[in-house]
């Protein structure tokens, strides 16, 4: 034990004590997680396997594959259980000729069945993400909701976002540019001043040049919750601008 992580031989004792008479478990990853930690949430099947992984390598314990379902037995069960009374047949069957005390035939004949019934339960590795044209309705309202969360955006005013949207929505449509992030895409835009270019506010705000960020605040109160609470902040689109079409360089989103 002495070559294996504290993790694991803590999983260990643990499949000590969990174990039928004959040193054997159901080793369905959903299954060893309710018998070896029942209530402790943060220990996930994902997380448990390694540790077992880590045991078979070392000889440890035995993993072997019965009708298709996984199961694991305890290496020299038979040498340390003692005299005891003992029930006459275990749930489990029984593991496959070898002594499961040998870690190098351990580590060379149940890895590869541990990895086909075992693995499946690995943590999940996210779906890539598909580049895409700015969407036809508009950020939905979790993205608007993040983009309200940017503290480099705090002071804009409902107008200058759905301006800003529209314009990078024109730019994404006319130049055929794609993104993953599109809520990155727009609060890099604002922050360099060209998906502002145009605006003209609904007070006495100028139309600001082309990555000028000290763009002018209208008369207009600085309301998040217009765009994420109000009526703007349902799904309806980007609004309309004000400051007529604008054609940004291809170069001015992220």
């Amino acid at each position: 034990m002495s070559r294996v992580s504290l993790g694991a031989e803590l999983v260990f004792a643990k499949l000590i004590l969990a174990a039928d008479d004959y040193g054997r478990l159901d080793a369905r990853p959903a299954a060893l997680k309710a018998t070896l930690f029942p209530v402790r949430d943060s220990m996930t099947p994902g997380k448990l396997l390694p540790f077992v992984r880590e045991l078979a390598a070392e000889g440890c314990v035995q993993l072997y594959e019965s009708g298709g379902r996984p199961y694991l037995a305890l290496s020299h069960w038979e040498k340390h259980r003692g005299k005891s009374n003992r029930a006459q047949t275990s749930k489990c069957p029984e593991p496959p000729p070898g002594d499961p005390g040998d870690s190098r035939i351990s580590a060379r004949s149940t890895l590869g069945v541990e990895r086909r019934t075992l693995g499946e339960v690995d943590e999940p590795t996210p779906p890539k993400q598909k580049a895409t044209l700015f969407p036809e309705g508009g950020l939905t309202l979790e993205q608007k909701r993040q983009l309200a969360a940017s503290p480099s955006l705090k002071d804009i005013k409902p107008s200058q976002f759905q301006h800003a949207c529209a314009v990078v929505a024109d730019w994404s449509a006319s130049n055929q540019k794609t993104r993953v992030d599109w809520v990155a895409t727009v609060r890099g835009a604002i922050n360099r001043g060209w998906a502002l270019e145009g605006y003209g506010g609904s007070g006495n705000g100028k139309a600001v040049g082309r990555g000028n960020t000290n763009y002018s605040q209208p008369r207009e109160s600085s309301n998040w919750a217009a765009i994420v609470d109000g009526p703007q902040g349902s799904e309806d689109g980007a609004g309309e601008t004000n400051g007529g079409k604008v054609s940004p360089d291809s170069g001015g989103a992220t």
